[in-house]
């Protein structure tokens, strides 16, 4: 299993409306509410989940302008290499109460109407069937990570990238004995 690519989910919650510049999509209203942002990374992983933790940084990416204003709640990875991240967001799109802000947000490079997804309320990944090779990598809640994050965001990430891999193995053996018998 290669913990430097996986896919991921962002958890993010915005308290007040927004108005947003989207790079080239132009400006957007963004509600209030709960934002699920899929993404990938291929051989740079921890990298780019620190960037997105980062409030100073370079605009690159849609998501970019979405998580200077809201609040990072939860990073959900997959290290699995079973789903496309077209596949993790169609998952997503499945979840009660979701629907697109903004067209194309996040999806430039494939055929998706978008790669983010909005609710009203905090999606809950746990009736997802893809769920068994979903992990909670990041929260605020978790009180060392976090807090060494802020010193060496790469060596956090990494400690926990490497449970995050264990537990994927686990899961994956558990789903494969299941259906041998």
């Amino acid at each position: 299993m290669d913990l430097t690519s996986g896919l991921y989910h962002l958890v993010l919650a915005l308290e007040k409306p927004q108005r947003l510049v989207v790079g080239s999509l132009g400006r957007h209203d963004f509600p209030p509410g709960w934002y699920v942002y899929t993404g990938s990374a291929r051989g740079c992983l921890i990298p780019r989940l620190s960037r997105h933790l980062r409030k100073e940084k370079k605009r690159h990416w849609h998501i970019d302008a979405l998580t200077l204003v809201a609040h990072m709640e939860e990073i959900l990875v997959d290290l699995s290499g079973t789903s496309t991240e077209c596949q993790r967001h169609q998952d997503v799109m499945q979840l009660p109460g979701a629907h697109i802000i903004v067209l194309g947000f996040g999806s430039s490079d494939c055929r998706c109407l978008a790669h983010l997804a909005h609710f009203a309320q905090r999606p809950s990944f746990r009736s997802q069937p893809s769920r068994q090779t979903l992990c909670s990598l990041w929260t605020p809640d978790i009180k060392t990570p976090a807090q060494t994050f802020a010193v060496d965001p790469s060596r956090s990430l990494s400690k926990l990238l490497s449970f995050t891999e264990q537990k994927t193995a686990w899961l994956l053996s558990e789903r494969s004995n299941r259906k041998v018998r």
